[in-house]
């Protein structure tokens, strides 16, 4: 069983817009003298919407609870963190969010390579193709208790959970199912360079919890 979670689990085991510019030039009017004389219509382009940067989107004064029913992610016993912790924590949850979301849709949210390290991010990356590969399918609800957040300072945190999967079910290509295994926990360190965001830097599944 712990075979199989590490397979499915990343072989181990975060948002674009674009509006259209438009313009719609009016029919040239001239006016009733002999000699016509046109005058040029003229458009002013919509402006085109950039992208929201992920940055907006941990920035709080408080933590944010992203338990979000539809998408199948639960979040639970989060602490009443200060300071850096704040914005590390909500990184991370956006984080696992994208992760999960990414786990059940075979696609990767635009915004999760802000949120993480290359490494990570290709954690990610592997195992959506090897569920495509392998025509695995992910359902349920997937729960996270955050058990610790410790040595935090400006650049570096670390996020200790543990994950409930007693509502997942891992559906193969010959239409059989599975179970992984009921909890592990997981260890994220996340860091942040000078003047840029919070990354989730190393994912690291441990023992059960």
């Amino acid at each position: 069983m712990r075979t199989t979670i590490t397979t499915v689990l990343a072989t181990a085991t975060l948002l674009a817009c674009a509006a259209c510019t438009s313009s719609d030039p009016q029919d040239p009017v001239t006016t009733p003298a002999a000699t016509p004389t046109p005058t040029v219509a003229t458009s002013t382009p919509t402006p085109t919407a950039s992208p929201t940067p992920a940055s907006t989107a941990v920035t709080a004064d408080g933590v944010i609870d992203r338990t979000d029913k539809d998408l199948g992610i639960v979040f639970t016993d989060l602490p009443a963190v200060t300071g850096p912790a704040i914005d590390a924590l909500n990184t991370y949850t956006l984080f696992e969010s994208d992760f999960w979301k990414a786990t059940t849709t075979s696609k990767i949210p635009a915004e999760l390579e802000q949120l993480t390290s290359p490494k990570v991010y290709d954690l990610v990356k592997t195992q959506v193709d090897t569920n495509k590969k392998n025509g695995y399918k992910m359902a349920g609800t997937n729960r996270i208790a955050i058990t610790d957040v410790k040595d935090v300072d400006s650049t570096s945190a670390t996020i200790v959970g543990c994950h409930d999967f007693d509502d997942w079910q891992i559906t193969k290509k010959d239409g059989s199912t599975e179970a992984p295994p009921a909890h592990l926990s997981v260890a994220v360190t996340m860091s942040r360079p000078p003047e840029g965001l919070w990354q989730a830097d190393s994912y690291v599944w441990g023992d059960a919890c």
